[in-house]
């Protein structure tokens, strides 16, 4: 190949990859369950926001959650920031942005918990705002998944 690197030929090979096209590749084993304290529900904010932020503060939310390889949310969000506009809840960033950050950690075997980050940005607009965030739990007793959502108290940005 050095030879062929120097000398700008071709390099040609008689040996063929085998074909592993109809196998499937898992890179991680698939989630077995989801499980909660019994005293929580799924989407239950552990750790709210403060009741006020800055620009260029740190919003940091924490819920119970479940395992996201359950729903990979390819078209959908795990997270929305929402600003409350003329009466209604408007989605204002998802975890699409810059500016927010989704971490899952593991708690002992089942349990799982949800941070949500979002860095508030000089040019985000004074308001009330909210975090809310998405998941979906796997059941131990019959792997049926069901989507769930929880919502942090409201919080002003100045």
């Amino acid at each position: 190949m050095a030879h062929a690197l120097r000398e700008g030929s071709k390099v040609t090979s008689e040996i063929t990859p085998p074909d592993r096209s109809n196998k499937r590749f898992a890179e991680r084993p698939g989630v077995t369950f989801d499980d909660k304290p019994v005293n929580q529900a799924w989407g239950q904010v552990l750790i709210q926001p403060n009741d006020s932020y800055h620009h260029n503060e740190l919003v940091s939310v924490t819920f119970r959650g479940a395992h996201p390889k359950n729903n990979l949310s390819t078209e959908d969000t795990f997270l929305k920031v929402q600003r409350l506009h003329q009466g209604k809840w408007r989605d204002y960033l998802t975890d699409a942005d810059f500016e927010t950050r989704y971490t899952w950690e593991r708690e002992g075997i089942a349990y799982s918990k949800v941070a949500i980050d979002w860095h508030i940005n000089s040019d985000t607009p004074p308001g009330t705002y909210r975090i809310m965030h998405l998941g979906d739990w796997k059941n131990g007793w019959d792997s049926t998944i069901t989507p769930y959502s929880g919502i942090s108290h409201s919080f002003k940005v100045e």
